[in-house]
């Protein structure tokens, strides 16, 4: 899944030998509902970002390098308000 995350443009979700879910990766990849539904487990990061979300903490990263660049963005953004 990571590496459909970090290079597919378009993925198609399949369960049981049926076409589940066609759409651009980052819809696919966090369609949690959906992917565990078809006993498919998400990218570790779009999990975290989820558990992160619940906490009230907006991350909506695909891919490792998106969740570091948005939490150094947060990070700079909150020190430069002071």
């Amino acid at each position: 899944m990571r590496f459909a995350a970090e290079t597919a443009r378009r993925t198609i979700l399949m369960a049981n030998g049926e076409k589940v879910l066609d759409g651009n990766t980052r819809e696919v990849l966090t369609a949690l509902d959906v992917l565990r539904k078809a006993a498919i487990k998400p990218p570790q990061i779009v999990q975290l970002c989820y558990e992160l979300r619940k906490a009230g903490i907006e991350l909506n990263a695909l891919t490792i390098q998106e969740a570091v660049e948005e939490i150094v963005r947060a990070y700079r953004s909150r020190v430069n308000r002071g």
